[in-house]
């Protein structure tokens, strides 16, 4: 017979088990749902931005949506800043200069549209008006002796 053998260590665990929660060191708000933590995890110190969510019970956790990096990580991307700050200025700019070009393209839309529609207007009023000769005619047959009696 063979004896079913149990390992003397558990190499699975369990989710819960795996989970460690992360010492948050210090906190700052970008927006209602997401945060910059300084966090010891494992006894490394990470700069973590990241959403955060509500559960069921009303409990704030993390969200899935994040990055954490490590101090050398973030100096290295606080090297990049004064060019992405840059590039962030020119896009911005591109961006107004669309938006207000797309606005004045609207603005000829809608001036033209109303030109459009006034001059529809005007020609559905002349063709249900009688032009002056027509009125003439009209009260020339009105004048020819019929006058109706009262």
């Amino acid at each position: 017979k063979r004896a079913s053998a149990v390992p003397a260590v558990q190499f699975y665990t369990t989710k819960e088990e795996k989970k460690e929660d992360a010492e948050v060191l210090s906190k700052w708000a970008l927006s209602r749902n997401r945060r910059v933590n300084i966090e010891n995890y494992q006894n490394r110190v990470l700069i973590d931005i990241r959403e955060f969510y509500h559960d069921r019970e009303g409990v704030e956790k993390k969200g899935r949506k994040g990055i954490s990096l490590t101090p050398t990580q973030w100096y290295r991307l606080r090297t990049f800043m004064p060019k992405i700050d840059e590039k962030l200025a020119e896009k911005i700019k591109e961006n107004e200069k669309r938006l207000n070009d797309s606005l004045d393209n609207k603005e000829d839309d809608v001036e033209l549209e109303v030109t459009s529609a006034s001059k529809e207007n005007d020609e559905q009023t002349s063709e249900s008006k009688p032009s002056e000769k027509e009125e003439k005619d009209d009260k020339k047959e009105e004048d020819d002796g019929f006058k109706p009696s009262l």
